[in-house]
């Protein structure tokens, strides 16, 4: 029988991937592909991040590679066939998802802080006082926005004193956060407008649940109502429309 050895370079040819020789206590020796980074070259991973960067896979070789003295047709052959190459395609499909995660995640914690800055209670702003219900705390420092609930401290953008000592905070302003989110969800797009993205080929009716279903996420992150996030948007739609 032959030796793991042997099947070494015919994997790497089949998967693409480089292998290594791991063994287990009782000596016996096992394959094991190696992390991708290991498996590409300096050049190569340039190569990926310019491709990542550019879209175009010859400026991409360009930068990695020397091709001062190769033809136009050479650098695309070559650029071709890094693409081609397995351990790159996987790289950058590899880099693609998380950029595309990223890019997710980004967005989801940006639509939460408009939401915590359009749907904000200012009534949260009171500091209930234990010890006599009928007579709250004032906020009187910096010190004592720690006691504020966390959703409303997240609405400051500011704090100063005003001419008589009192300390003021300053507030996110609730209009321009629910036009950013009415534009978000789609609902300040005119019926004449033409619409782009997601919306280009959206009925009617899909828009409506998509905004209604952006609502209720809404909603369940504030811990507040579905009607008072709708109240709030529509309001919002019906004075943009206005003006």
């Amino acid at each position: 029988m032959s030796s793991p050895l042997g099947f070494r370079e015919i994997l790497q040819r089949v998967t693409g991937f480089s292998w290594g020789v791991g063994e287990r206590r009782s000596g016996h020796q096992f394959l094991l592909p190696l992390p991708m980074s290991q498996t590409l070259t300096v050049k190569q991973e340039k190569f990926c991040l310019s491709y990542l960067e550019t879209g175009n896979a010859s400026e991409a070789y360009r930068r990695a590679y020397d091709a001062s003295k190769m033809k136009p047709e050479s650098v695309n052959r070559a650029a071709k066939q890094l693409l081609d190459n397995p351990k790159i395609a996987s790289r950058i499909e590899q880099s693609k998802q998380r950029a595309a995660q990223k890019a997710e995640v980004d967005q989801e914690r940006v639509l939460a802080e408009l939401a915590v800055m359009a749907f904000y209670d200012p009534a949260d702003l009171v500091l209930p006082n234990s010890e006599d219900p009928d007579k709250p705390l004032n906020i009187t420092s910096p010190a004592d926005i720690r006691k504020l609930p966390e959703r409303v401290r997240r609405c400051i953008v500011g704090w100063s004193w005003d001419r008589h000592g009192n300390f003021v905070l300053k507030l996110a302003q609730k209009t321009p956060n629910l036009e950013l989110i009415a534009r978000h969800l789609g609902m300040l797009v005119d019926r004449k407008e033409v619409r782009v993205g997601k919306l280009e080929t959206a009925s009617e009716q899909e828009l409506n649940a998509a905004i209604a279903e952006s609502a209720r996420e809404i909603a369940e992150q504030e811990g507040i109502s579905v009607d008072k996030v709708m109240a709030s948007l529509t309001d919002f739609q019906a004075t943009a429309h206005v003006h």
